[in-house]
């Protein structure tokens, strides 16, 4: 009989862990998050990618969802959002004046060794572009 109340008590974790377990990963998917507001300045980063610096000057990379010349200057590439929160491609707008809407396949937080590795020459300055 002392069995059956241990594997209640073991039937219950599982629960909440299997219960815990969106909110977690929605926790971990919000690392990559930002405020549609909060899109500050961005550089072009090869031909699909852009480097994003929000307001809160963290800075995002932006991939493409297929090679794209972007080599032209970051002012002919147009990066806004109607979401409140941006956490996927289908959050963000991109265009670029010569090839109009541009697909992101994906949005990741840089680290601060990213970052360094990066350079600051080829991350986004601290002007801000609005939208």
């Amino acid at each position: 009989m002392k069995a059956l109340p241990r594997l209640g008590a073991g039937a219950l974790t599982a629960a909440l862990l299997v219960a815990a377990a969106p909110a977690f990963a929605a926790d971990l998917a919000r690392e990559n998050c930002f405020e549609g507001a909060q899109v500050a300045d961005w550089v072009v980063a090869g031909d699909n990618a852009i480097f994003l610096r929000t307001t809160t000057q963290d800075i995002y990379r932006i991939d493409l969802a297929g090679k794209v010349p972007l080599r032209a200057p970051a002012s002919q590439v147009v990066v806004t959002s109607n979401m409140k929160t941006v956490c996927s491609g289908a959050d963000l707008k991109v265009y670029q004046s010569r090839y109009g809407p541009l697909g992101v396949s994906g949005i990741t937080k840089l680290t601060d060794q990213e970052i360094a590795d990066a350079g600051v020459q080829a991350l986004p300055g601290r002007r801000y572009r609005g939208h």
